[in-house]
């Protein structure tokens, strides 16, 4: 029979295998040293619904993606995932940035492969912009969803060169367009 001591170094020592085995496996690769991420509480006020940064310089927009909490512009020859949604259907999330256009207009925007004629997407929406503190107007997770031809082959897009193309515009008038060379991957 053995002491109490004893079983508790052994139990102990087995625990303490485990935990060390419990790290072994794939290196996690050096974060980018360059790439630095800086996370803000900024305060917000809930009462002013309606307050809007000045609307300065001309009409531009930026096509993005939301990543961490924070908008990534996309650039050609980024990836655009196609996600699958909660309820069904197929999307590419888009995030969209202004300057120089006013809060609130209307989205126009297509998804496009490149030896396709009509688009695999399409978007038409109004919507309302969210100031920043910076002075931008942004929306996040703005979704294009693909047609319904492509609603059951939307494998078939994966890897394929296209485009996201948006339109913008503001309740004045103003006009902001954009296009993204891009590659739809699975997400």
């Amino acid at each position: 029979m053995r002491s109490g001591l004893t079983v508790s170094l052994l139990a102990f020592t087995a625990l303490a295998v485990l935990a060390l085995l419990a790290g072994c496996g794939e290196e996690t690769p050096a974060a980018d040293p360059e790439v630095k991420i800086v996370y803000r509480d900024t305060p917000v006020d809930l009462e002013d619904t309606e307050w809007t940064p000045p609307i300065e310089g001309d009409p531009a927009l930026t096509v993005g993606v939301t990543e961490d909490q924070l908008f990534r512009e996309l650039v050609d020859g980024d990836d655009a995932p196609i996600i699958e949604g909660f309820q069904g259907g197929f999307w590419v999330h888009i995030s969209l940035r202004t300057t120089g256009l006013g809060r609130s207009g209307r989205i126009d925007g297509r998804l496009v492969v490149d030896d396709e004629d009509d688009p695999v997407g399409k978007l038409a929406a109004d919507l309302r912009m969210t100031p920043t503190r910076e002075g931008f107007f942004e929306r996040s997770q703005v979704p294009i969803a693909l047609g319904e031809a492509w609603q059951e082959h939307f494998a078939d897009l994966y890897d394929r060169a296209g485009r996201i193309e948006v339109s913008y515009t503001d309740e004045e008038g103003r006009v902001a367009e954009r296009i993204v060379k891009v590659t739809f991957v699975e997400n």
